[in-house]
């Protein structure tokens, strides 16, 4: 019989406390970051129900024109797994649109 030690590791530990949040984009074409909480696991963001135009949501810089991000219509939604809301950013076609979002 083979004897041996069993080593395991646990991954680093995150708040389970759901939060919320919103985020506006003051200017057409300027990319915002979604937000400053750390210690995130996941967030589920959704374009705001009364939305005109298009967000787009992706990495510092994204832009408004399809050439890159993920484009989100009114009432679509996208998750991202991160450690900072401030890693992603948000940006819109149309001046004083935005998202919701939740995170845990």
């Amino acid at each position: 019989m083979q004897t041996g030690t069993i080593v395991t590791t646990e991954g680093p530990r995150y708040s389970a406390t759901l939060n919320t949040g919103s985020k506006i984009v003051t200017t057409a074409g300027t990319a915002e970051p979604l937000g400053t909480a750390t210690n995130v696991r996941e967030v589920l963001i959704q374009a705001k129900r009364n939305n005109t135009g298009q967000i787009y949501i992706g990495p510092v810089g994204v832009h408004n024109d399809n050439s890159d991000g993920i484009c989100l219509d009114k009432t679509d939604y996208v998750k991202f797994y991160c450690s900072s809301l401030s890693e992603i950013y948000v940006n819109s076609t149309v001046n004083g649109e935005g998202v919701t979002y939740l995170y845990w």
